[in-house]
């Protein structure tokens, strides 16, 4: 993805979940937004993407929540992003460990 085309990739991902709807596509759709610093669209993404209940997705379930934490931490949510932070820490996500000795 060239810089810049982060708005085309959003789009092109609406498009995709209308016909297949599954975690992957919201967590990164919810990634995209992050990086935009659109936060709190991110954290939709990031929770539909949780909720979406799909087998062999931990990882996913533990980034998703690492970054929904970022994206709390971005809006002022300090409780509820640490509350996402711990969840991905005892998921393994050394980062999210990191966030939460600060």
């Amino acid at each position: 993805m060239k810089l810049g085309k982060e708005e085309d990739a959003i789009s092109d991902l609406r498009k995709i979940i209308s016909t297949l709807d599954n975690k992957y596509n919201h967590f990164y759709k919810g990634c995209l937004k992050y990086l935009l610093g659109k936060n709190e669209e991110a954290t939709k993404d990031f929770t539909r993407s949780l909720e979406l209940d799909e087998d062999n997705v931990a990882f996913y379930n533990d980034l998703s929540y690492y970054y929904r934490g970022l994206s709390f931490m971005k809006m002022g949510k300090e409780e509820k992003a640490n509350a996402d932070f711990k969840k991905a820490c005892d998921g393994g996500v050394e980062d999210a460990c990191e966030e939460l000795k600060k």
